[in-house]
């Protein structure tokens, strides 16, 4: 109890600290815990605003139909601002660098960066945050020697084996993060012997005449969160997953009801980001239980894109064959708004892969988690 109470503390300290550093950095974004999800979502607004305004090159950038997996502010918000420590957004010359500090005593640090004008420039500018001033004496501060740099392309890597003197890291260690990538019209019209298992899916789950109904009054965070806790319970038991961490989906579903509420107050007009043609998602219940929930994002920051994240799928893993119906049905109402590809992140486990399979991506994205050791 002692030492949790002073890890407590410690904590409290370092958080302390890593704010007010953080704070006197400029062109800068970090997460405020005393903001609601809508005041959070304002201030996010007004710090891209005022990046528009103040850098030409990031602003050209924030209009471009990006195929970057992590180029949607939505990206941000379900894999970032989720984490239980410090998540920043920060602008460094023609980059944008998306920042968290993770752990119990913020012992990493996970960057990606969403904008860049080119994959040389990204890296001077990465090394250019690293040596701010700030930074490195909370780096110093609480230790941490690596950082892990998410979501990098081959090219990226390339680079980064030859990394120069110039820069205050060398590349450490690479995780190949393969992403699954799909044509929406191909995979929806579901001809040919490819697509029978997945017909077949359906088949039997249509056989059942469930009483499928689609869900969008308030106060549904509460089902959701309860839907996600019993699919981590059963993919834990019984689906090869020695741990999940749902924090993302449950911010998903901290956002899908403000969402809602939102709409339902004729309010969401002044929140770009909240915007219908921005998120979209479909809770379905079957048999009256809340049984599946959706959520996904275009890929990009204020263009209107035909390349769609799907973030999140969750169903009730206890009923047969809904997992595939549910993500057929939400495919076919993404489809239904002008989406034509579907870029359906990673596959963590074999039996993801397998699932993912069904669906038959069109491509594999390779996509690189790379650990940074940092120089002293």
């Amino acid at each position: 109890m002692k030492k949790t109470y002073t890890i407590k503390i410690m904590n409290e300290s370092f958080n302390k600290i890593i704010s007010k550093k953080l704070g006197n950095i400029s062109d800068i974004w970090q997460k405020n815990e005393d903001l609601s999800i809508i005041e959070t979502i304002s201030s996010l607004e007004q710090y891209f605003q005022k990046l528009a305004i103040n850098n030409s090159i990031i602003k050209s950038q924030l209009n471009e139909e990006f195929k970057r997996y992590q180029a949607s502010l939505y990206h941000f918000m379900l894999y970032y601002l989720p984490k239980p420590n410090h998540s920043f957004i920060i602008n460094i010359k023609k980059s944008l660098f998306f920042a968290a500090f993770i752990g119990n005593n913020y012992k990493s640090l996970q960057i990606s960066c969403p904008i860049y004008f080119s994959e040389e420039s990204m890296l001077d500018d990465l090394n250019k945050l690293l040596n701010i001033k700030e930074l490195k004496f909370i780096l110093k501060e609480i230790d941490i020697n690596s950082i892990l740099l998410r979501d990098v392309n081959s090219k990226i890597v390339n680079i980064l084996r030859k990394i120069n003197k110039k820069h205050c890291f060398n590349l450490n260690q690479l995780k190949e993060i393969p992403y699954a990538n799909y044509d929406l019209k191909k995979t929806l019209q579901m001809k040919g012997s490819q697509f029978s298992n997945l017909r077949w899916h359906l088949n039997k789950f249509n056989s059942k005449n469930y009483k499928i109904e689609l869900v969008q009054h308030t106060h549904i965070e509460k089902k959701i969160n309860h839907l996600i806790g019993k699919w981590r319970r059963h993919a834990i038991r019984e689906r090869e997953f020695s741990f999940s961490d749902v924090r993302s989906d449950k911010f998903g579903a901290k956002l899908v009801s403000a969402m809602i509420n939102m709409n339902n107050n004729d309010s969401h007009d002044d929140f770009v980001f909240l915007n219908p043609d921005k998120c979209f998602f479909r809770v379905l219940k079957i048999n009256n239980i809340v049984s599946s929930f959706h959520m996904g994002f275009p890929l990009g920051f204020f263009k209107k894109s035909t390349i769609f994240a799907h973030s999140i799928g969750i169903s009730d893993l206890s009923i047969p064959h809904l997992a595939e119906y549910a993500q057929i049905d939400f495919w076919k109402y993404i489809y239904h708004y002008g989406f034509r590809y579907v870029n359906d992140g990673p596959s963590w486990k074999r039996s993801l892969e397998i699932y993912k399979n069904k669906f038959r991506p069109t491509h594999i994205q390779k996509y690189y988690w790379a650990t940074l050791s940092l120089k002293k």
